[in-house]
């Protein structure tokens, strides 16, 4: 082979290696193209996501340095200007006293790449007020796309203060559960006591006081002298006044036995009680008088005593304040399980704001309450009160019903 040869088989090698070289390019150049133009589109993605984001998204240094915010923390804070937000240190939008635990927290951020840190704080709206962001860092310093710590947060304050509403809600709700329960405890217990104490005056008292009038009666036939027995005698007879006009009225009071006849007899002998005092007219449920007659526990006793109380106590409520008026006392069954209890009077009327009326008023509404049952007194200068009462009957349990007439 001569040289010519030779050069021409060195010139075709060199040739293939060049082609093979610019294939390699051509192909390098398009894998990059190509990882250039994902790369491109992934950061469109990125932008377009952070845009229209909601949440507020911002890349800071490991110090804090505000590097990148999306637009939408214009909405989050009210910032809508990067002069007022990039450069600076996010830690200075804080409230002061929760600046250490950011501290701290960014310090353990920076600790562990990769790992979401989601907590809540306070920062400051660009109108001064103090709002509560639900925040999560993630340290993304090594990922080539980011280069610091990715934060994502949102504005919780409307929900935070919606949850310390409902949470005062509860409490209150609680609270109010616990005086009702109590104001229970304290009605049950005291007619408890009255009962007791009614028991021992009508028992144990009367009859020694009865024994003791006996007794008298026996040294009034052996009396040695006539004014020995005229002193006996007069003895007995204040004895009897006692008896007569002090313990069994108290005992009557303490607890009125006359219930056990049923809730209409016991009304009209109430009624009878105050009737010097002022002229009582009533409206009694002729039907539910019937039932009593044939079955007087149709209603239950604690209903038939709460149901008393509360006719007794406006009474004389009314014997206070409405002097030279008339009173009105109403009993109707008006639904199926309950009845309806109205005391009326023309006085003058009282302001049930007042400290001896509102205890009075307590006093009826916790008899009421205290059965399962409601009760409202109104009243106003010149136009009297009236106390309207809602109380089961036999049925426990039954819905309460419809108090749209007794609205408040």
């Amino acid at each position: 082979m001569d040289d010519r040869e030779k050069s021409k088989d060195e010139l075709l090698r060199e040739l293939a290696a060049l082609k093979e070289r610019i294939t390699e390019l051509e192909t390098f150049a398009s894998e990059r193209h190509r990882a250039e133009e994902a790369l491109r589109e992934r950061g469109e993605r990125l932008q377009a996501l952070i845009s229209n984001s909601l949440d507020d998204v911002a890349v800071l240094n490991g110090d804090g340095t505000v590097r990148f915010h999306s637009p939408s923390v214009g909405r989050v804070l009210g910032y809508y200007s990067d002069q007022q937000v990039l450069g600076s240190n996010a830690l200075d939008f804080l409230h002061p006293d929760e600046r250490q635990t950011a501290d701290k927290i960014l310090e353990q951020v920076i600790s562990l790449p990769g790992v979401p840190f989601p907590f809540e704080i306070r920062a400051k709206h660009a109108d001064g007020t103090w709002h509560t962001l639900e925040v999560v860092l993630k340290n993304l310093i090594d990922d080539p796309n980011v280069g610091g710590i990715l934060a994502n947060f949102r504005d919780i304050t409307e929900r935070k203060l919606a949850e310390e509403a409902r949470i005062r809600h509860a409490a209150a709700l609680a609270r109010a559960d616990e005086l009702h329960r109590s104001r229970q405890r304290i009605v049950t217990v005291q007619e408890s006591v009255r009962r007791d104490i009614a028991q021992q005056l009508h028992g144990s008292v009367q009859n020694r006081l009865i024994i003791l009038m006996h007794r008298l009666t026996e040294l009034e036939k052996s009396a040695p002298t006539k004014e020995m027995a005229d002193d006996i005698k007069d003895l007995y007879q204040k004895l009897g006044e006692v008896v007569d006009g002090y313990v069994r009225p108290i005992s009557h009071r303490l607890y009125p036995s006359i219930l056990r006849r049923g809730l209409v007899v016991a009304l009209q002998s109430l009624a009878d009680q105050f009737e010097d005092a002022l002229p009582i007219e009533l409206t009694l449920d002729t039907g539910l008088h019937q039932q009593e007659r044939s079955n007087p526990r149709i209603i239950p006793e604690q209903v038939r005593l709460a149901a008393y109380r509360i006719v007794e106590e406006a009474l004389t409520n009314a014997v206070k304040h409405a002097k030279g008026g008339n009173v009105f006392i109403e009993l109707e069954v008006f639904s199926k399980g309950w009845f309806r209890l109205m005391v009326r009077d023309t006085g003058p009327g009282f302001d049930p704001t007042s400290a001896e009326a509102g205890l009075g008023t307590l006093a009826i509404k916790d008899n009421a309450e205290v059965v399962g049952g409601s009760c409202i007194v109104r009243s106003s200068a010149s136009e009297g009160t009236e106390v309207i009462a809602t109380l089961p009957l036999s049925e426990p349990g039954a819905p309460h019903p419809e108090r749209t007439s007794l609205s408040e």
